[in-house]
């Protein structure tokens, strides 16, 4: 994460990113095989980040920013075979935050 210094009363913009790996609860049902359920690492994940921080007042402030998520997934099934997915996920989040 980066975040830019401002004086009090002016918007704080940041921006984040993130590496990591991908670790899904893997839970499968199929007729005639054994039942998959649990964690397992399937792959790596990444994370970016863009936002802008406003005080409203000396401990609260509001807030938006917009995230991209990503995961590659290669899960083992028990009985044999595997899924595959590749997961992207955008979002813009608004909200309000309490500093202490």
């Amino acid at each position: 994460m980066r975040r830019w210094p401002t004086e009090w009363g002016a918007a704080t913009p940041y921006v984040g990113a993130g590496l990591g790996l991908s670790i899904p609860h893997v839970d499968a049902e199929f007729d005639g095989a054994p039942d998959t359920f649990g964690y397992q690492v399937t792959g790596p994940a990444a994370r970016v980040m863009a936002g802008v921080q406003y005080p409203v007042t000396e401990r609260v402030s509001v807030f938006g920013e917009y995230q991209f998520t990503y995961s590659s997934n290669d899960a083992d099934l028990d009985g044999g075979g595997s899924l595959e997915s590749d997961v992207k996920t955008n979002a813009l989040n608004v909200g309000l935050s309490l500093n202490f």
